[in-house]
């Protein structure tokens, strides 16, 4: 199984000491109905997955709307609960990381499960899903509007969260391959403010205005005084293009994570081997644009606030001639030849 991080081991064991009274706190039936209703009018019938089933109450909705149903867990004590209530169903213990299955999936129902997700590792959560869908899949998918992430709770259950605004998600789901077709807020209280995300699969990399997408990590790295590492990137890695200022970062190779990215970037392009945080900030695409086999290729990129060792020794590989700190106001405008303005102007 992948390695959980120490926040999501410590909320998958909250889940399996507390899963019989979780799960009869949560067995209301209707609590997503208008959410259900909405997912049925875009996908009437077919098989589905549900990611994070819990104890099964979507589940008997689901069921009984006629779906073919596939439910997991990576809590084998919920799912205990899930295949008590939800008798003749099959459920499987998955981690949301290594979904396997020898078929795909018309539909996914991914309802509060992915707010336990790091924000640095989302996409791989995304990525994962995406392996059992079949092209166009409709899916739907609710987290917490808010911001930050951090462990939640008391001495009996401790949950990791991570909230999310509105356009970040939007733009993490586009960089992904999903399209949004449907939304829906639903806040039932300060601390349930649902956002309900209606998707569909558009395939393995984004497409707008027949332009194709590579997709790439970026690390916005700041020191105590509040200033940011930048890098002076040479004319070798993209032709066409002037030496011009950039932050540490590289495009996301087959078979690696986000997270495995974003540590093999920042060491191979200023020797820093530690990363001790990694909080995602936002996703933009570049002004960059290449050219293969007659296609325009362009980056879409991923942003990750990083922290490293406040003695960390910047040492740049042949990539780069020259690194300084600088303020957000003067790396703004240097960045500013490679980043659009939805990205600098966040930077300050």
């Amino acid at each position: 199984m992948t390695d959980l991080t120490k926040e999501e081991k410590i909320t998958k064991r909250s889940y399996d000491q507390n899963a019989h009274q979780w799960s009869e706190n949560h067995s209301h039936r209707g609590y997503w109905r208008r959410q259900i209703v909405k997912f049925h009018e875009l996908l009437p019938s077919g098989e589905i997955i549900e990611i994070g089933c819990g104890g099964g109450r979507d589940a008997r909705e689901l069921v009984e709307l006629g779906y073919k149903y596939t439910g997991t867990d990576i809590s084998p004590e919920l799912l205990k609960e899930a295949r008590k209530n939800v008798p003749g169903q099959k459920f499987y213990e998955q981690s949301l990381y290594e979904l396997s299955f020898p078929k795909k999936f018309d539909g996914f129902w991914a309802c509060a499960v992915l707010l336990h997700i790091p924000k640095s590792r989302i996409s791989e959560a995304l990525n994962s899903i995406k392996s059992v869908l079949k092209p166009q899949a409709i899916g739907f998918i609710s987290i917490k509007n808010g911001q930050g992430e951090d462990l939640y709770g008391n001495e009996k259950i401790k949950r990791f969260f991570s909230f999310w605004k509105k356009e970040d998600f939007e733009q993490v789901l586009k960089t992904n391959g999903f399209e949004i077709i449907d939304y829906i807020h639903d806040p039932r209280s300060p601390t349930d403010d649902w956002m309900c995300f209606f998707v569909k699969l558009t395939g393995e990399i984004l497409m707008a205005k027949e332009k194709l997408f590579q997709i790439g990590v970026k690390a916005l790295i700041a020191n105590d005084e509040g200033q940011v590492l930048v890098l002076n990137s040479g004319e070798w890695h993209l032709k066409n293009q002037t030496s011009h200022w950039d932050i540490p970062g590289g495009r996301i190779q087959e078979g690696h994570s986000v997270l495995e990215t974003l540590q093999r970037e920042v060491e191979e392009e200023t020797g820093v081997k530690k990363i001790l945080s990694s909080d995602f900030f936002s996703a933009t695409i570049s002004n960059f644009e290449y050219e293969v086999d007659g296609h325009k290729i362009g980056l879409a990129l991923m942003i990750y606030k990083v922290e490293i060792p406040v003695d960390s020794r910047i040492v740049l590989s042949e990539e780069h001639s020259d690194y300084e700190w600088i303020d957000k106001k003067e790396a703004a405008k240097r960045l500013a030849y490679k980043y659009p303005s939805e990205f600098t102007k966040k930077l300050l």
